[in-house]
């Protein structure tokens, strides 16, 4: 099985193509299509997201920090969920603040002024959790554009070593195209794979531990609901949606 040519080969074959038709002689016959075809790379989800993580060798430290940033914002907006309860038993109902609460919370005698440390402690618990966020959320940003970056590099220097013929292959803007749009999608991976799915997570783990302080009940029909959401998603993805894709 002959290996691809490179350009150099070619160039030569090329020129003996043309000394042939000088001397009045029938040139060989082009060699044009006789190359091995390239079998289609196929890797699977798990190979495709160790090689990702390498990729990120000297920005998992500041990624891990951003994860951390999202997880802490994350628990600390489902913070104020509980508010409403305190509101309900303690405010308008006649039912005393809970032990464990009542040590965090500033002494109060009247519902007032303990609606009142509640709105407060809701809305300073809120700029925590924003601040804490928009911190992650900046470090999240830039190691997507510095990867973005590296990508582009890395790809630019691969496509300079290519033979002529690969070029070819690739017709006009294919080049502009990979470094413009799919090595710089590299770098948009790490909140799709990473931030907004670890986000999802905490937001769901927190909000059922939320529930289950609230009121067990609520955990249960939360728990009930889930794998009709599972399945529903299962659906939209595996059938649905690509009848959309094929109209």
């Amino acid at each position: 099985m002959r290996s691809r040519e490179t350009s150099r080969q070619r160039f030569t074959f090329y020129k003996k193509q043309l000394k042939a038709r000088l001397r009045g002689e029938t040139p060989p016959p082009s060699r044009r299509g006789q190359s091995t075809p390239r079998k289609p790379r196929s890797r699977s989800a798990f190979a495709l997201f160790t090689a990702f993580m390498g990729m990120l060798r000297g920005h998992r430290a500041v990624l891990g920090l951003s994860i951390g940033a999202l997880t802490a914002s994350t628990l600390i907006g489902l913070i104020p969920i509980y508010a409403p309860k305190i509101v309900v038993d303690s405010v308008l109902g006649d039912k005393p603040v809970a032990s464990w609460l009542s040590s965090l919370l500033p002494p109060t005698e009247q519902p007032r002024q303990l609606l009142a440390v509640l709105a407060v402690t809701v809305v300073v618990l809120t700029c925590i959790a924003v601040a804490i966020g928009l911190w992650g959320r900046w470090q999240a940003t830039r190691v997507s554009k510095r990867l973005q970056v590296e990508v582009r590099k890395d790809a630019f220097d691969h496509a300079a070593r290519l033979p002529l013929h690969r070029v070819q292959e690739l017709k006009s803007g294919g080049v502009a195209g990979i470094l413009r749009d799919d090595a710089g999608a590299v770098g948009g991976l790490i909140f799709e794979m990473l931030y907004n799915p670890w986000r999802a997570i905490a937001q769901l783990a927190g909000s059922l531990v939320i529930l289950m302080f609230v009121d067990w009940r609520l955990l249960l029909g939360a728990m009930m609901v889930l794998p009709v959401v599972w399945v529903t998603h299962r659906t939209w993805i595996s059938r649905i949606r690509p009848m959309f894709h094929d109209v």
